[in-house]
């Protein structure tokens, strides 16, 4: 006679064919380090008015773009790994609205509008209603292909398509309208804020991301360097949200102490 598995037995089985990543966790939170590292130097910069030769216009863009797509690749990829679950959505959804409206109160002229935490959970989200369209996609093709289209729209709230320097259309300014048009990508006029990742160019970016998982998730868990952990690293990787949210006012308090400047 068969021999039906206890309960105990089936959750062992799924935790081990189902064993978490180590490694994503390290990388993200070797990301997450650098997040604060930069966020530090440029309140150091901004806010109490230390001249930090590394925080050079190119130098600080160039710093902040590769945490920025370490931070949205790794969202997407990590996307696929199981099925989408709109909670986690909703709660980076969640926080970026606390954030920005925080920010707007107490901090006007520094304000945070469809920052990195209300696109991160607008993407989460979207891989539901996405997912028999992406399912569909040979991932490879769905690679290139996100990341050609992140590469074109790269410059939509600046006005054109292109990436970077390299303008090859410049859009209607009809387009860039309102807060409605903002979040889209067509940044208006009126619009501000100090942590800008509108839909367009991002969601590309996540979703190159998300397909290249698919292109190996079948060997991942199989990956001996998968389950490496630098367990410091790693711990602050799976603690990103609420390390994120802190930060900012803690790395604030601790610069006031050290520094004993007031900002005016």
């Amino acid at each position: 006679m068969r021999k039906i598995p206890t309960l105990k037995e089936r959750i062992g089985g799924k935790r081990t064919c189902t064993k978490r990543l180590h490694f994503l966790d390290s990388l993200r939170g070797f990301a997450v380090l650098h997040m604060i590292c930069y966020h530090m130097l440029w309140d150091m910069v901004h806010l109490f008015s230390i001249d930090i030769p590394l925080m050079g216009e190119t130098s600080s863009y160039v710093y902040q773009q590769c945490i920025c797509w370490t931070f949205i690749l790794l969202s997407g990829f990590c996307s696929a790994l199981g099925r989408p679950h709109w909670q986690r959505g909703v709660i980076v959804s969640a926080c970026g609205a606390v954030v920005t409206a925080v920010t707007w109160l107490f901090m006007p002229d520094s304000r945070i509008v469809f920052g990195i935490l209300t696109f991160l959970g607008v993407a989460m989200l979207s891989v539901i209603p996405l997912q028999h369209i992406t399912k569909k996609c040979p991932p490879v093709l769905g690679a290139v292909l996100c990341f050609f289209l992140f590469l074109l729209t790269r410059n939509i709230p600046r006005g054109s398509l292109g990436f970077e320097g390299i303008v090859l259309l410049e859009l209607p300014s009809e387009l860039y309208r309102n807060y409605g048009t903002s979040f889209l990508g067509f940044q208006s006029a009126s619009f501000f804020s100090t942590d800008y990742f509108p839909l367009f160019p991002w969601i590309f970016l996540f979703y190159t991301g998300h397909f290249l998982c698919r292109c190996c998730r079948n060997v991942l868990r199989q990956l001996t360097f998968m389950q490496w952990r630098i367990e410091p690293l790693a711990w602050i990787g799976r603690h990103a949200l609420p390390i994120y949210l802190l930060h900012q006012p803690l790395g604030y308090a601790v610069l006031y102490l050290l520094l004993g400047i007031h900002i005016s």
